[in-house]
């Protein structure tokens, strides 16, 4: 079940290019999602109050424009918890439906 996460309030930026997910249990094939869309991950340094954090982020498709320090405008991220049943291991994985770089402001013509 994925739990929805409000990011109001929290600026995003790349902290590194988008990174192709490998199946966990075949190695040599992509990760894809339900409609066969290949899975990437992007580290995103998420600032809000305080000290920021880099989380990875996994996305269906693959992002384009996203570069190492520009601002991304991420939409319905959630997150998933999981727990391995080899290890018993347990955390979560953050989602986004986008991952999109956001647009740079056009300065202003002045008059002529």
């Amino acid at each position: 079940m994925k739990l929805p996460i409000d990011p109001a309030g929290v600026v995003f930026t790349c902290a590194g290019a988008p990174e192709a997910v490998m199946d966990w249990d075949d190695r040599t094939k992509p990760e894809t999602d339900e409609a066969g869309r290949p899975v990437y991950r992007v580290s995103l340094l998420a600032i809000a109050e305080g000290p920021g954090e880099v989380i990875p982020v996994k996305v269906a498709g693959e992002p384009q424009g996203l570069v190492t320090n520009t601002q991304a405008k991420v939409t319905g991220l959630s997150i998933e918890p999981w727990t391995s049943r080899r290890s018993g291991r347990s955390g979560v994985t953050y989602w986004a439906k986008t991952i999109e770089p956001v647009a740079a402001a056009r300065p202003e013509r002045a008059a002529s």
